[in-house]
């Protein structure tokens, strides 16, 4: 059974690698689709009371060639170890009713944002342009880039960066992160000390 006190020491290094544990979802053999959507909205409601308590960090469906849902999925879930993970997908309505079959796998995810804090300034560059890119292209990664520990307050020091192409980086990466209407994101940053007049020198 792997959890974060198991870990190898390589994974331990909370800033470089969080723990998830990814949970695939499939339907069972004997199981018709049709079964599956008449009980898709307890599933939906069991992950939204999920995301709600931070045990979920991402879920979705997989698509077959023909980008058709075929009745399979997988969510990532913070947990401390396999058996905690194990127990918290069996309450799943899907998987308690046996209309789905699960799978569960650690996963060490490594860190784009631990390497704001690195001593080099391009190390510190690269990654707030990545941030940045990250963030642009979508919803869900301008959220699962927020919910990381400490990426906002790493990204608001790096607006007083002594190197303004650091800077610039990272004023970019706040201002994608800001976008999109999510008033939560919006007040995070706004709340970071010092962060909306360094936000606007960071961008000069």
């Amino acid at each position: 059974m792997v959890s974060r006190d198991s870990l190898p020491e390589q994974y331990k290094d909370n800033a470089k690698y969080k723990l998830h544990f990814v949970c695939f979802s499939r339907l069972a053999p004997e199981q018709t689709t049709a079964a599956l959507q008449e009980a898709l909205p307890k599933h939906h409601e069991w992950l939204k009371v999920q995301q709600q308590q931070g045990r979920v960090a991402f879920h979705g469906d997989f698509l077959n060639p023909e980008a058709v849902n075929y009745g399979s999925g997988m969510y990532a879930l913070f947990a401390d170890s396999t058996q905690e993970a194990k127990e918290l997908a069996s309450s799943d309505p899907l998987h308690a009713a046996g209309i789905r079959k699960f799978e569960m796998l650690p996963w060490t995810i490594a860190s784009t944002a631990a390497a704001l804090q690195d001593p080099d300034p391009a190390v510190r560059q690269q990654a707030a342009s990545a941030l940045s890119l990250q963030a642009g292209r979508s919803a869900f990664n301008r959220f699962r880039i927020a919910v990381h520990p400490g990426v906002i307050d790493d990204l608001v020091s790096l607006l007083s960066d002594e190197e303004s192409w650091v800077r610039g980086s990272a004023a970019a990466a706040l201002t994608h992160l800001a976008s999109g209407g999510w008033w939560g994101m919006q007040s995070k940053i706004g709340q970071a000390p010092g962060a909306i007049p360094a936000l606007v020198q960071g961008t000069r």
